[in-house]
């Protein structure tokens, strides 16, 4: 069963910065790219996403 969830900014940028792979949130992203969670999102969060990414 997948499970839908939302990926707050935070996580995404501490898993993207760590070099820890067995960090929570690097386990996070590699949830979402086997497919077993499908990310939640709106526009908000999207802009949220591009401004801090920035």
């Amino acid at each position: 069963m997948k499970k839908y969830v939302v990926i707050d900014t935070n996580v995404l940028v501490s898993a993207l910065i760590t070099r820890n792979e067995d960090s929570p949130v690097v386990q996070i992203l590699h949830f979402l790219a086997d497919g077993n969670i499908v990310p939640v999102y709106s526009d908000e969060i999207v802009r949220e996403y591009n401004d801090v990414l920035r």
